[in-house]
């Protein structure tokens, strides 16, 4: 059987196409949450959005969705994640980096983050193209 037959170009058996569509790279759209559980455990790529969800209690946290080399990341915030997110707008390259726990003066344990941009690259987050300065 024949399918597939292109303009002016051979048509491709059911195996030739099976074949070909096994040979396809697929990616998922949908983000994978990150986990920091190791100090020194990163992830870097474009931010591509800032939102705010539910988190513990009736809190809102933020929650940000990065575009890293390997597909889409989404973070939940946490304080540091928070703070250092504040001031980076969307389609800045940003990475971040597991850094620790630090007991608080009212006893409690945060986990440290560093939050770092790279300065001169930027992408516009509507049509994907990479802007560097």
């Amino acid at each position: 059987m024949l399918i597939d037959r292109p303009l002016g170009g051979p048509s491709k058996t059911i195996a030739e196409r099976e074949q070909l569509m096994a040979e396809e790279i697929w990616q998922s759209e949908l983000p994978l949450q990150v986990r920091f559980d190791e100090v020194g455990d990163s992830v870097e790529g474009w931010l591509l959005d800032k939102g705010h969800g539910p988190g513990p209690g009736d809190q809102l946290r933020g929650q940000y969705t990065i575009k890293a080399e390997d597909g889409l990341k989404i973070i939940f915030g946490r304080t540091k994640i928070d703070q250092g997110m504040m001031n980076i707008s969307p389609g800045s390259y940003v990475r971040i980096t597991y850094q620790g726990e630090e007991a608080t003066t009212r006893g409690n344990t945060i986990k440290l983050f560093d939050v770092e941009t790279k300065k001169g690259a930027s992408m516009n987050v509507e049509t994907g193209e990479v802007i560097t300065a």
